[in-house]
């Protein structure tokens, strides 16, 4: 078997009914994340943050139409793994042991001030 690791930019999505289950919505044409450069077949996968594993059954949505790359995970493996619900992580995946990895991904933020006629607002 050929091993690779991949790297892309995902933002995760932490909902309620997903139990054991991972969704991937990649390959987004609208998307200036970087992709996986790999195809990842639906099936069992490990996810991890740190020293923290989950498994999980991942399923790979139709990513054609999106502008963001998004992983969707249960309440449960977010708080296991130590996921922050709408916040981007760098992901890499080994193809062999099936493994997707988080590291989060710095944050950068700053004061704008705008003008509203003759009054300056800061946001």
């Amino acid at each position: 078997m050929h091993w690779m690791i991949s790297r892309a930019i995902f933002d995760v999505k932490v909902i309620r009914d997903f139990e054991h289950r991972a969704d991937l919505l990649g390959e987004c044409g609208g998307s200036p994340l970087r992709q996986f450069n790999v195809t990842i077949p639906n099936g069992r996968v490990i996810l991890r943050k740190g020293n923290a594993k989950v498994p999980v059954s991942l399923f790979n949505s139709d990513g054609s139409e999106c502008i963001d790359n998004v992983f969707t995970v249960g309440i449960a493996t977010a708080c296991t793994l130590g996921l922050i619900n709408e916040r981007r992580y760098n992901l890499q995946f080994d193809t062999v042991i099936r493994e997707f990895t988080f590291f989060p991904k710095p944050v950068s933020r700053t004061t704008i001030a705008t003008r509203i006629g003759n009054k300056v607002v800061e946001s």
